[in-house]
């Protein structure tokens, strides 16, 4: 059935409309130039009507997914639990507005798991990365420069896995190569494949003094060639002889000097947490930090993840600054299309927490009560009590709806515009835009009602977004081969048709 949503203050910032009183047509959907006459009319007088939001990158499939699950569970998850956090991770998007999710780090030989838990969450529609392998064989082109050799071998496996694109993580190496050199290699080879996003990059250093070193210098290095940086507050930090300092600052001017590149924040958020990583510098550091063991898990290939229980305290130091920190960078970006909202779910907390930041960004009142229940000495590390900007209702919508689906190569998401998919969500006006963005009044997926009046009141299946290469890599790479994972026909290579795929991206 057609809809026509009516009253409502639209902010489409796709369509150039950062607030604008007009009605919304929904066909087959589609948002389309007009509706039937027997339209469903939505009254949307008094509430803001947004594109569906896209979230970028969360850790919600997969190996990291189901470690994430034992480390804050203390026992492998049974299927039954598996099932149920999917379904409740469909539910919490959806009530907040969100219509579309991302996982960013699916290993290669986990790729058919990934998608399995993706395929269970109900109504969003999803996409992955899949991770890059930095076997010896593979750093040894990049070494060489072997560029046209490197992006074969990614082809393959955005192709074999069904992937948006690649995600590397941690470009460290025992060769030659700086992780710089590894970074900018890696993304040229994913450049030449024609994918709809670029290469997503976990920098090295993370948490570490010099993280901002490897920021910046990234950064300037990529001048030319796109890529999207993860969670870039935890990338943020700096300082000497045991006093760490936010250089949020210094990493957000490279940002702004340089259009290829985004980036989306990882704030953190105060209280318990899981953190989860495929970064096998960082995951063993942690648990030297506190003295907790972490959960271990193969993820094929020779790689492994780790998972471990954390708290974010806001007595401490060095938690009140990363807070700090993040919400500095988010202010300090003049391109809000090129910053994106994230948690990097769970590392920095939960997805939902995404209207509390929301509403740190939005309100300089509430950001000023909010900095006195933090540590002084860790806030006084940063600029952030001397920053006024407060975003706009536009800028949100961009930072999590219509700059994240530009960047995936999502061209049919974050829009309003005739030809998008029916992806609306609807929320009711309030001042306290952590209550407003909290729960959508309505939120129609695909062009069908899902939430009406703050409730689910319909749960159909989403679809998963792929990205062809510009060719075709069928043949498992020479490279490769000696791996016994990538014969298990059961989970690998993923084939067309075992799951409700959406139409491939640029396909």
């Amino acid at each position: 059935m057609d809809l026509r949503i009516v009253n409502g203050e639209v902010v489409d910032p796709a369509a150039g409309a950062m607030s604008e009183n007009k009605t919304v047509h929904v066909s087959g959907g589609k948002i389309a130039p007009a509706s039937a006459q027997n339209a469903e009319v939505i009254n949307a007088a008094g509430c803001v009507v947004m594109p569906g939001g896209v979230d970028i990158h969360t850790h919600i499939a997969g190996p990291l997914f189901t470690a994430a699950m034992t480390a804050q569970t203390g026992s492998p998850p049974t299927p039954d639990e598996i099932n149920e956090r999917l379904r409740k991770t469909g539910v919490d998007y959806l009530l907040m507005g969100y219509t579309t999710v991302v996982e960013p780090a699916a290993p290669l030989a986990f790729a058919m798991q990934a998608h399995g838990h993706l395929a269970r969450i109900p109504v969003l529609d999803k996409a992955m990365l899949v991770q890059a392998v930095l076997n010896e064989p593979v750093l040894r082109l990049i070494e060489k420069r072997d560029i046209a050799r490197l992006s074969k071998i990614l082809g393959w496996m955005v192709e074999s896995s069904k992937s948006l694109s690649i995600k590397l993580t941690d470009p460290a190496a025992d060769f030659k190569i700086s992780p710089v050199e590894i970074i900018v290699s890696m993304a040229d080879a994913v450049r030449r494949l024609g994918l709809p996003h670029p290469l997503h990059v976990h920098l090295n250093d993370l948490g570490a003094a010099a993280g901002h070193t490897a920021a910046v210098e990234t950064v300037k290095a990529l001048a030319g060639i796109p890529a999207h940086i993860a969670h870039l507050q935890f990338h943020c930090h700096g300082g000497s002889g045991g006093t760490p300092r936010s250089e949020a600052g210094r990493v957000a001017e490279a940002v702004n000097k340089n259009p290829n590149v985004t980036f989306d924040a990882g704030h953190i958020v105060f209280g318990p947490t899981v953190t989860v990583t495929s970064d096998s510098t960082f995951g063993p550091k942690l648990a030297r930090i506190t003295g907790k063991s972490a959960v271990e898990q193969g993820t094929g290939l020779g790689g492994g993840c780790f998972a471990q229980r954390y708290e974010y305290k806001a007595s401490s130091l060095v938690n009140s600054m990363q807070w700090a920190c993040g919400l500095e960078l988010m202010l300090l970006a003049e391109d809000p299309w090129r910053a994106f909202l994230s948690t990097d779910h769970p590392n920095g907390g939960s997805f939902t927490s995404y209207p509390y930041i929301i509403r740190l960004l939005m309100d300089e009142s509430f950001r000023k009560h909010e900095t006195g229940k933090i540590n002084p000495r860790g806030l006084a590390l940063t600029s952030l009590p001397s920053i006024r900007r407060e975003y706009s209702l536009g800028e949100i919508a961009v930072i999590t709806r219509s700059g994240p689906a530009r960047r995936l190569g999502l061209d049919n998401k974050g829009s309003l515009a005739a030809g998008a998919d029916a992806d609306i969500a609807i929320y009711r006006k309030d001042g306290d835009y952590e209550k407003m963005f909290t729960k959508a009044e309505w939120v129609i997926k695909a062009g069908l009602v899902v939430v009406r009046n703050g409730a689910v009141v319909d749960s159909p299946p989403g679809k998963t977004f792929y990205a062809p290469p510009l060719e075709s890599f069928a043949e498992i790479p020479a490279e490769f081969a000696s791996y016994p994972e990538l014969a298990d026909r059961e989970r690998f290579p993923v084939t067309a048709g075992m799951l409700p795929w959406g139409k491939p991206v640029g396909g």
